[in-house]
Order: structure tokens, then C-alpha cells, then sequence
């Protein structure tokens, strides 16, 4: 039940993080972009 409640809090972080910094209004095309950035720096 402890990690439960601790991912939860994480995810509030997060949340609240990404808020902040203005990705909560990124449209689904901008979502898979950066998604598409991340794999291709994940690769080399």
C-alpha cells in the first residue's frame, strides 16, 4: 500500500511540474513529437 501511495504522490509532482512549465496544453501531434525525439536520443 506504501508504494501505491508514493506513486501517487509522484505522479501529483509530476503533474504539477509539467503544469508549471506549461506541457499541459501540448496537442496530441506535439505529444508524439516529443515522444519521437526522445526514442531517436535514446537510440545513439
Amino acid at each position: 500500500m506504501k508504494s501505491v501511495t508514493k506513486q501517487r504522490e509522484l505522479l501529483t509532482k509530476i503533474r504539477l511540474s509539467a503544469k508549471k512549465a506549461g506541457l499541459d496544453k501540448l496537442s496530441d501531434e506535439e505529444i508524439t513529437a516529443e515522444i519521437a525525439v526522445y526514442r531517436k536520443s535514446k537510440i545513439k
